[in-house]
């Protein structure tokens, strides 16, 4: 695009423009990660939904690059106070992001949405899963 101002040279101006939307990819090339949980079930239909405050587990760009990435599952005891009171490791992605995790999730609160309240205390499983990222061009 040339533009000229009155009694001066033309000036060119070169603008490139991308766009894409992020595609999974090997964590050791990735640009970023994710970190996904749901809300939990047990086997006796009871539901429960996370508070707003409840923040995910870090996703430490030295796992993702190291190639840390997939699903954890946490087993969680929660209380009738929607607290978590119990939390361990069924399955680890790494060392650092499973003790990340516990800690994270020993802060979170629940309340249920569908069931019996009245069966809390009970044991859910948490599966959160770790996912790198590339920034795809266009």
């Amino acid at each position: 695009m040339a533009v000229r101002a009155a009694g001066s040279l033309p000036v060119t101006i070169v603008v490139e423009m991308s766009w894409g939307f992020p595609k999974e990819c090997p964590g050791p090339v990735s640009d970023f990660g994710d970190v996904g949980y749901f809300n939990l079930r047990n086997e006796k239909g009871l539901v429960l939904i996370g508070d707003d405050n409840n923040m995910p587990p870090n996703y430490f760009v030295e796992d993702r690059k190291a190639g840390a990435t997939g699903e954890m599952i946490l087993s969680l005891t929660v209380n009738a106070k929607g607290d978590v009171t119990n939390v361990r490791v069924v399955k680890s992605v790494s060392p650092h992001l499973d003790k990340d995790a516990v800690d994270t999730v020993r802060t979170w609160k629940y309340k249920v949405i569908a069931g019996n309240p009245e069966a809390l205390p009970d044991d859910f499983q948490l599966k959160i899963s770790y996912l790198p990222f590339c920034n795809a061009r266009f």
